[in-house]
């Protein structure tokens, strides 16, 4: 089915499915559906001017309808994970009490853990099963129909059943079933919505207008009140009793009313009997006063005894209504008091931080990675620091002093970190703290900053010592091993005497190799063991090639394996917290280069390769435009080539880097064209000079037609948005000649000359007048 948009003038009505069986709010009267939520989407329809119709029926089926599109919608649905992958959701529409409903004589049964290990009644499908069906320790029991399901209560064949308390209430109602209670503790309070399949934002928007109208006119309060005035009063044990007591002493008074009519009656005929004989009418009279005296004084103590019922009876009401009060009370306190509980049990005592429960109360349980607020993806990194000298404080001074150097050590680290930062207990003196990856440079500089500080109490100086440990993680890290590691590795750390650690999870998979790599990182910086190499560009239009560009490629000159390319260590770097510093090393190296070219009358751009993470880092972006002052270059003398790599930095944060870049006159090109999906994002949203395609297709061009179309098709791409075109990895005069015949406008590869030292490179440069019959 199409997707569509029926308004009130149009002859085919959209159709809305609901579950048939969601008594007070969704159910049939003489076949025709009715119902509390009935009422408002169908006054939800008129407002927003739609066309629409509710059919209700199975549950089950009604979802599979609407996802095959056989239908339009669904109305009375709760939001869930799953569903949201599948359907669209509209503004609430009504909120939803999710209550447990038990035996009243179970005392065991009054919030969720409770239902652990207990049979629990719930239908085939719903928002009630899948609560259910978070805790695997829960008995579930399929029931077809909620007044079953109250009755197999009643009978002992359930321990008790969820769902919305408008539907249970209702049910009891009208099913008279007894001896049923609500816990005063919901299990979840969420609210319902109408939901559409994928996609159909403009019925959407239609929707919430109409939510919106309904709201605003008060006819949503109007249907509200006119079911809360239907709702279902509950009866206790003592109401009942006395409802009963109530019906004794009126079929009492009935009763002897009746006889005083009778005695009346019977004394009006005898004394038209009597009239006749008034010697037989006075004794008869004499001992009719006589009965109606003793009549009289029976009826006198018998309403008595009835004052006295009815007083005691005002009693035992008043008493109810006392003991009421007494228990919304204890509700109240109960309430506070778990909420207190709730919030200590998450928190450590001694620093008021997040311990491990609360840490691992913020990533879903259906999670497989560290998801935490603040964080744009499921890439980050921990810092696990362990402080070295709280048990000599406690031994040589006091317990109290100890917590208190805790508290100000905790304020310390939330007051310095950044923003998004998250800092948890999660173990004696141990501290969890989780950041960003582009955060993990300016938070490392904090935790060193605050290990070897002090801290100062009274007239006390007490220094902060501890072990820090970096943990750098992936997706496929759940927060359970990301603590583990955290924990193992500060144990190899305080093993081997270490005041710091980096550990990379992703790269320690790869081989001992890439851990040694790792590792030695820092240690090549401060040596100067990275060197660019530069590689040129070639220009294909005109008659003769000439260089017109060079692409700096940085080489690790590593003292006992000789020289490595960037394939072995580039990513390692990425993921460490150097960087930043490896960055503004060869920002520094291109520009110096840039300078020597200059000098020697050659004007070539220098092409840089950046990351997400090195756009959105301020400290990089501010070292590009020292450098160009520095060497005093004009900004044409330096080109960015964004990288597609994986970050969690946000494309909005990129494009405003590389735009104020392109202002100052910098060009910017897209790397690797065509290895991935994000440069065509890079390319629909980043101010884009010039496009590199990357050697996957350029490689036996000539060989293959999908290729060629697909270089013919970016071609003219870049005559309409006026990019240049770089070809990467020519190794081959056909691929050249077919890049020359296509267009492309620059060319970059082996067959010209491979990656060498800037000496080599300015040797090249003045040697390279290359003809067409060369090449």
């Amino acid at each position: 089915m199409s997707p569509r948009l029926a308004l009130a003038n149009e002859a085919a009505p959209l159709r809305f499915l609901g579950n048939e069986n969601y008594k007070p709010l969704l159910f049939r009267v003489d076949g025709a559906p009715v119902g509390l939520t009935y009422d408002l989407v169908t006054t939800i329809f008129e407002a927003a001017d739609l066309s629409a119709e509710v059919e209700l029926m199975n549950w089950s089926q009604a979802q599979n309808m609407v996802k095959q599109g056989e239908a339009d919608g669904l109305v009375q649905i709760n939001k869930s994970p799953e569903r949201l992958k599948i359907f669209d959701f509209t503004a609430p529409v009504l909120q939803s009490e999710f209550s447990i409903f038990s035996a009243s004589d179970n005392f065991e049964i009054s919030q969720f853990s409770h239902l652990a290990g207990q049979r629990v009644g719930s239908e085939a499908q719903g928002y009630a099963r899948a609560l259910l069906e978070r805790d695997p320790a829960i008995s579930i029991v399929t029931i077809p129909s909620w007044e079953v399901g109250f009755r197999m209560i009643s009978r002992g064949e359930l321990d008790a059943l969820v769902t919305e308390k408008w539907v249970g209430e209702y049910v009891l109602s009208e099913s008279e079933i007894k001896g049923i209670k609500v816990s005063p503790f919901p299990v979840e309070i969420s609210t319902t919505h109408i939901a559409v399949p994928k996609g159909r934002t403009d019925l959407v928007d239609a929707l919430n207008t109409g939510i919106q109208l309904t709201e605003e006119s008060g006819r949503k309060a109007a249907i509200l009140g006119k079911w809360r005035g239907e709702a279902i009063t509950y009866l206790t044990r003592e109401s009942i009793e006395a409802n009963e007591t109530r019906k004794k002493l009126i079929v009492l008074m009935a009763l002897m009313l009746f006889a005083l009519i009778f005695l009346v009656g019977a004394v009006l005929n005898q004394r038209r009997r009597l009239s006749q004989k008034s010697r037989e009418l006075a004794l008869w009279n004499e001992g009719l006063e006589k009965k109606v005296f003793e009549r009289t004084n029976l009826l006198s103590r018998a309403n008595a005894e009835l004052q006295e019922t009815s007083d005691a009876l005002r009693d035992k009401t008043k008493s109810l209504e006392a003991a009421v009060t007494v228990r919304d009370q204890l509700v109240s306190e109960l309430k506070l008091k778990t909420g207190e509980l709730y919030k200590t049990s998450i928190h450590d005592a001694s620093t008021g931080l997040l311990n491990t429960l609360g840490l691992k109360m913020q990533t879903p349980a259906s999670s497989t990675s560290v998801l935490l607020p603040g964080f744009s993806g499921s890439k980050g990194a921990a810092f696990f620091l362990r402080l070295r000298n709280v048990d000599e404080i406690k031994r040589q001074l006091s317990h109290e002093v100890a917590a208190e150097y805790l508290r100000n050590f905790s304020d310390k680290l939330l007051s310095l970190l950044p923003q998004h930062s998250v800092v948890a207990s999660t173990g004696e003196n141990t501290y969890c703290v989780l950041v960003t990856r582009a955060d993990i440079a300016s938070a490392r500089q904090v935790l060193e900053g605050v290990i070897g500080s002090e801290i100062s109490i009274g007239d006390l100086l007490l220094p902060i010592e501890g072990t820090l440990v970096l943990v750098v993680y992936g997706e496929e890290m759940s927060l359970e091993d990301l603590l583990n590691t955290g924990s193992d590795a500060l144990n190899e750390a305080i093993k081997l005497k270490r005041t710091f650690f980096e550990y990379l999870p992703g790269i320690a998979d790869t081989g001992e190799s890439n851990l040694k790599y790792a590792s030695q990182i820092s240690r090549a910086l401060e040596n100067d063991e990275f060197e660019l190499y530069f590689q040129p560009k070639v220009r294909l239009e005109g008659t003769s090639l000439s260089v017109v560009g060079a692409e700096a490629l940085v080489r690790w000159n590593h003292p006992e394996e000789g020289l490595l390319s960037p394939a072995r260590f580039i990513d390692i770097v990425e993921a460490s917290s150097s960087r930043q510093r490896f960055t503004l090393g060869l920002v520094q190296e291109a520009a110096k280069a840039s300078r020597r070219l200059r000098d020697l009358g050659h004007s070539i751009p220098i092409s840089i390769n950046f990351s997400g993470y090195d756009s959105a880092d301020l400290k990089v972006m501010s070292a590009l435009y020292s450098s160009i002052a520095e060497f005093g270059l004009e900004a044409g003398d330096i080109e960015i080539e964004m990288l597609e790599t994986e970050t969690s930095v946000e494309l909005e944060t990129i494009a405003r880097s590389m735009g104020a870049l392109r202002e100052l006159g910098v060009s910017i090109a897209i790397d690797d064209f065509g290895t991935g999906q994000s440069s065509l994002a890079y390319l629909a949203n980043l101010p884009v000079d010039a496009v590199k395609i990357d050697r996957s297709l350029v490689s036996f061009v000539d060989q293959s037609d999908k290729k060629q179309a697909v270089l013919e098709a970016v071609k003219s791409m870049s005559e309409r948005f006026g990019w240049k075109l770089v070809a990467e990895g020519v190794e081959r005069e056909e691929e050249l000649a077919l890049c020359r015949e296509i267009g492309i406008h620059q060319a970059q590869g082996y067959l010209f000359s491979p990656p060498v030292p800037l000496s080599d490179f300015i040797e090249f440069v003045a040697a390279a007048e290359l003809e067409i019959s060369h090449c």
